[in-house]
């Protein structure tokens, strides 16, 4: 049995995998046992569907510029698969 925000943040990696998002960006607070339990799951469905996923944890102590690099990288990795994609669909 997951708590409510973890079984509601499976569905929307689901959702989101379906409609066919770029990639998608988890949020949860550092320790958050069920939202750690749900990891995996969600680490399978975006795994099966193709889709980059990015988790981040937040404490009191959390920096934003080891945040803003992760993201940055991030944006670029979504940003070359977009334009490989686009490449394969014109060499058809």
């Amino acid at each position: 049995m997951f708590g409510a925000d973890t079984t509601d943040n499976i569905y929307r990696t689901t959702y989101l995998t379906k409609k066919n998002y770029d990639g998608i960006i988890h949020i949860k607070p550092f320790g958050c046992t069920p939202e750690i339990t749900a990891i995996p799951i969600i680490q399978k469905i975006c795994e099966k569907k193709e889709v980059p996923i990015i988790f981040f944890s937040y404490d009191e102590e959390s920096g934003t510029e080891g945040i803003n690099t992760r993201l940055e990288a991030f944006k670029d990795l979504i940003t070359i698969r977009r334009e490989n994609n686009e490449k394969s669909i014109f060499r058809d």
